[in-house]
């Protein structure tokens, strides 16, 4: 599945007052500056959606021949819907006010930073906070932090890293797991074909953002769970995501 029909449905639910943004690797690859580095196949489309717009969303995938897999909308209570097209191996998922992954990443209010994507600093925690994490969501990383700005509001086109941080002071379990994802880039940073600048660029940005995270004030909660550690589970056990 490619870019361009994950922007016909876009350009479908704008017309229609549905709001829709993209997830993943598609969303990262609308902001890349060098398509050649963050170019890459995607199984599917993933988009983020409003649960309240769920009946107008079935609606716009209808449209592009999509059907609902209503087995999966049970299961999941409603939060994710999944749409196939028949006799096509093309299906499309749709997360309803949060990515629910290995962690809880909270969207309902922050679908409209963007025009067409998440907002910058989720698409980037949505990779940082993956624990297992492959070649292409290192390369994703690395695309926003070479090509993208810094700032501590959410704004179009800018990572809000005060936002990061403080999703990460309250979570124990999330401060771990992007933490541990920083140190995996740094360690791969040198087997990508970057120049000096790029791959200074995406050196002080690994190295502020984890001087953020490890620097910030923690909630009590965050204490008290930092005191158990990794003695009890501290991320959901979900299946192998290949945004």
């Amino acid at each position: 599945m490619d870019l361009t029909e994950a922007r016909k449905i876009l350009q479908e639910a704008k017309e229609k007052d549905v709001i829709l943004r993209l997830v993943g690797g598609l969303g990262i690859r609308e902001h890349c500056t060098k398509i050649a580095f963050c170019e890459r196949s995607h199984v599917d489309i993933d988009f983020a959606g409003l649960s309240s717009q769920s009946t107008k969303i079935a609606s716009v995938m209808e449209g592009f021949g999509y059907v609902e897999n209503t087995s999966m909308t049970m299961a999941t209570s409603g939060r994710r819907l999944v749409f196939e097209k028949p006799r096509s191996k093309d299906h499309i998922d749709v997360f309803l006010d949060s990515l629910e992954f290995e962690h809880r990443i909270k969207l309902k209010d922050r679908l409209e930073i963007e025009d067409s994507t998440l907002s910058l600093s989720d698409l980037l925690l949505s990779k940082l906070s993956i624990s297992r994490l492959n070649e292409k969501d290192i390369r994703d990383i690395i695309t926003i932090l070479k090509d993208l700005p810094f700032g501590n509001k959410d704004l179009p086109g800018l990572v809000n890293a005060d936002y990061i941080t403080r999703l990460c002071s309250e979570d124990w379990g999330l401060y771990h797991d992007v933490l541990d994802s920083i140190a995996k880039c740094l360690d791969a940073l040198g087997s990508y074909e970057l120049n000096s600048a790029e791959t200074e660029r995406v050196l002080q940005a690994l190295n502020a953002l984890r001087n953020s995270l490890v620097g910030s004030k923690k909630t009590i909660r965050w204490r008290m769970r930092a005191l158990v550690g990794e003695r009890a589970p501290w991320r959901r056990t979900v299946e192998e995501q290949n945004a």
